[in-house]
């Protein structure tokens, strides 16, 4: 399976942030909604993980 997503995201602090997906796309209440790392098997999938963005003093970063 191959996924591809660009993105932006305004606002992070500075310092290194990972890119999860999660199972559910609900921010609400502080982000306790969004469920678990997504996995078909229910298992931790570290395929859900992409990696880390790093922010430097910007207020947009690109992905």
């Amino acid at each position: 399976m191959s996924y591809e997503k660009d993105g932006m995201n305004s606002g992070l602090p500075d310092g290194e942030h990972a890119i999860i997906i999660h199972q559910a796309g609900d921010l609400s209440n502080s982000c306790s909604n969004i469920g678990p790392i997504m996995a078909s098997d229910k298992k931790f999938n570290v395929s859900a993980i992409f990696g880390n963005v790093k922010v430097n003093g910007t207020t947009d970063t690109t992905i």
